[in-house]
């Protein structure tokens, strides 16, 4: 996979999760108090995952033409993992 379309798959699949995040935050309000206080929780953690992942787009934003094949293993590793790390946390909400 070249570097642009890499890019362009995290930056869709960063919208996708801020777009889940907004509508777990609304589910939250709804919610009673003890299941807020766990939503908010989770929230906050999967809102740090998201953070991450937009810093890592933003590093391979910075990585040369030239660089992007040396490093490409690296971030693809590294984006895998942060995904289904975000996919898990996200299923415990959808119990």
């Amino acid at each position: 996979m070249d570097k642009k379309t890499f890019m362009n798959n995290l930056s869709s699949q960063i919208t996708d999760w801020q777009k889940e995040l907004t509508d777990l935050s609304a589910k939250a309000e709804k919610a009673g108090t003890k299941a807020r206080t766990e939503f908010q929780s989770q929230i906050k953690d999967l809102n740090s995952k998201l953070d991450d992942a937009q810093s890592k787009l933003k590093q391979i934003q910075a990585v040369g033409p030239d660089a992007w094949e040396d490093v490409r293993a690296g971030f693809e590793k590294s984006w895998t993992e942060m995904s289904s790390a975000f996919k898990n946390a996200l299923a415990r909400f959808k119990k």
